[in-house]
C-alpha cells in the first residue's frame, strides 16, 4: 500500500505531510513549535485571542528526554477568573502530543507600573490596581459590593485592601 507515494513499510520514517520525519530530540525548534501550537488553542474568553499571541507564555523549558514541558503562565491579573481552566487546558493539550508526560506551570500575573509617578503617594507605589465603587445616592449597596468584590479577589489570589470614604461635593 502507498500513502502519498510512500510505501507502507517506510511510513514511520515520514511525517503526515509526506516529508521525512525529524526525530523530536534532534529538533528543538520543532518541539517548541509543537508545544506553542498546542498552547495556541487556549483562547482568553475576554480578549478573544490565544495565550501565546497575548504573550502569556514565559520561560518555556522543554525536555524531550524527560518528557517534560515547563513554563510560566503570566496572566493579566492574579484574580483571573479562568486561571484554573487555563492551567487544565494547557496540561491536557500538551499531553495530547504523546511525548509529554510531565507539565509544570507556574502561575503569575503581570505587574503594571504607572507611567506617571509624580503626585503618587509613596504608600501607593506598589499598588497595581485601584477599583472604585461609587454612586450619587446613598443606601444602594456600595459597601456591600466593595466588600464582596474584595473578598472574591482575595480568594482568587489577589492581595487586597479596602477603604471606605464619604465624599461630599459642594457646588
Amino acid at each position: 500500500a502507498e500513502y502519498m507515494g510512500i510505501s507502507s513499510k517506510k511510513m514511520s520514517d515520514y511525517s503526515a505531510e509526506g516529508s521525512p520525519a525529524v526525530a523530536p530530540k534532534r529538533d528543538p525548534i520543532g518541539l517548541r513549535d509543537q508545544v506553542l501550537g498546542q498552547l495556541r488553542k487556549v483562547i482568553d474568553p475576554d480578549l478573544h485571542r490565544d495565550i501565546v499571541s497575548l504573550g502569556f507564555i514565559k520561560n518555556l523549558d522543554i525536555s524531550f528526554e524527560q518528557s517534560k514541558v515547563a513554563f510560566t503562565l503570566e496572566l493579566t491579573t492574579p484574580a483571573c477568573p479562568v486561571k484554573d481552566q487555563f492551567h487544565d487546558a494547557c496540561v491536557s493539550l500538551l499531553k495530547e502530543l504523546g511525548w509529554v508526560q510531565d507539565v509544570q506551570i507556574e502561575m503569575s500575573a503581570r505587574k503594571y507600573a504607572s507611567n506617571d509617578k509624580e503626585g503618587t503617594s509613596k504608600h501607593l507605589e506598589k499598588v497595581s490596581f485601584i477599583i472604585a465603587i461609587a454612586s450619587c445616592k446613598g443606601g444602594v449597596g456600595k459597601s456591600s459590593v466593595a466588600v464582596n468584590l474584595a473578598f472574591m479577589l482575595q480568594r482568587m489570589g489577589a492581595k487586597v485592601g479596602l477603604v471606605g470614604a464619604h465624599v461630599i461635593v459642594c457646588v
